[in-house]
């Protein structure tokens, strides 16, 4: 009864990320005598990126959370990396001596396409992963008031 009850949990953990599944080619897989499993398939490169065996309904929302978490710190380090990298070669153009206000010019402007092609290249993903984010925090309660401020305070 114990186990009945407990698939029961994960099949509300499921359903209560119903996004999450509808964004990512993900499911899990219930097993009868053994260990449930939880995984995140790559339909381009046709392997597993996650395959990991859970037992509880907390466990698997904790994988579901992660694997979205792993997915935004990919975004902010790739990104961050690609764009630090072509801003650097912008910038060895620079003559630092004479001021050009045509370099400025063109410097923002090739900044731009830059970050343009950044943004193209990852919004297919970070768009799933803000989907399914939101669907995560609407049920997020805060204690009758929203949080305010500093998102360091």
């Amino acid at each position: 009864m114990a186990e009945a009850d407990e698939v029961s949990k994960i099949m509300a953990v499921a359903e209560k990320y119903s996004d999450y599944w509808s964004e990512w080619h993900s499911d899990i897989a219930i097993g009868r005598k053994g260990p449930h499993f939880f995984y995140v398939y790559n339909d381009k490169y046709r392997n597993f990126e996650v395959f990991t065996p859970f037992e509880t309904a907390e466990e698997l929302e904790k994988l579901i959370i992660g694997t979205m978490a792993e997915n935004m710190e990919t975004i902010n380090a790739v990104v961050a990396e690609s764009v630090h990298m072509m801003f650097d070669e912008v910038d060895i153009n620079e003559n630092v001596g004479n001021y050009d206000p045509d370099f400025h010019i063109y410097k923002l402007l090739r900044q731009m396409e830059i970050m343009t092609g950044e943004l193209g290249r990852w919004t297919e993903m970070a768009a799933g992963t803000y989907r399914s984010l939101a669907n995560v925090c609407k049920d997020v309660k805060f204690g009758g008031k929203g949080p305010g401020g500093d998102a360091n305070e």
